[in-house]
């Protein structure tokens, strides 16, 4: 038995912050333009959750760092790393990256959308102070949750009206196919008829 939209939207009006911050802090680009969408429709307050997405943006990067602290510290990775290209040469140029560019390299995370993780481990990797890290990545999520917060909004907006639009478009797309393909059809019958009848 499926569960029905109706028994959705009452389960997320319930939870609706709740069920949004653990995906916050695996996927934040994406929940963040949907989490303003469901602003414009009234569903949830610009404020409370515009701060839950920063913190949830905020315990993602913290949890990337880690899992490269992890990783450096790890006696699996000192045995097997140089399978995968990973050696004390390689962790020393990492060092010396992010020694000259810290504060840009941990800021392009927050930009370059697929590349964000991995940076965020490497910073892990290459041990820059936590706390830093937190603040320079801190500067990065404010302006980004709001700028895709906003987008989510406005978007959400015009796909309310624009939905109306691709409707028809889409279904005269379709008749158009299916008449496109109906003329084939009866050509080929009507062709085979007066071939066989000749």
């Amino acid at each position: 038995m499926f569960i029905s939209l109706s028994d959705v939207l009452i389960i997320f009006e319930q939870y609706r912050y709740l069920f949004i911050f653990p995906i916050a802090i695996l996927e934040g680009p994406i929940i963040t333009i949907i989490s303003g969408f469901l602003v414009y429709l009234g569903l949830l307050n610009i404020y409370i959750i515009y701060i839950l997405l920063v913190i949830g943006d905020l315990t993602g990067d913290a949890f990337h760092y880690a899992i490269g602290k992890y990783w450096r510290k790890s006696s699996w990775v000192k045995r097997y790393g140089h399978f995968l290209g990973y050696n004390e040469k390689s962790e020393e140029s990492i060092e010396n990256h992010f020694k000259k560019h810290e504060i840009k390299t941990v800021l392009s995370a927050k930009v370059l959308h697929g590349m964000g993780t991995a940076i965020q481990i490497t910073a892990g990797i290459a041990g820059i102070n936590f706390f830093r890290y937190i603040g320079v990545s801190l500067l990065g999520t404010i302006p980004k949750t709001l700028v895709l917060l906003l987008v989510g909004y406005y978007v959400g907006g015009s796909y309310i009206k624009i939905d109306g639009y691709l409707n028809t478009a889409a279904f005269i797309t379709i008749s158009v196919f299916l008449l496109v393909f109906l003329y084939f059809i009866l050509n080929k019958i009507i062709r085979n008829f007066f071939v066989n009848n000749e």
